[in-house]
């Protein structure tokens, strides 16, 4: 069976978006939890360590006053 490259790239697509996760952020939380909605992390630098390719991280609102350095790329 032959599958047609528009298939494969929605297959690949599909997969990626099923399997990432979200990662949130805020200046109340703490890096020693899960980093949900509801259990953020405190530090951005912390979400983009064990973030992975897909990842969404979302920061809350405040003043974060680290360097970020990133182990993998993104968009």
């Amino acid at each position: 069976m032959k599958i047609s490259p528009f298939a494969a790239i929605l297959l690949v697509v599909t997969i990626n978006f099923l399997f990432s996760k979200e990662y949130h952020v805020s200046i109340k939380g703490a890096d020693d939890i899960n980093g949900t909605f509801n259990k953020p992390f405190r530090s951005i630098s912390h979400a983009a360590r064990i973030a992975q390719t897909g990842d969404v991280i979302i920061v809350h609102q405040g003043v974060y006053r680290e360097k970020i350095v990133l182990a993998r790329g993104g968009i």
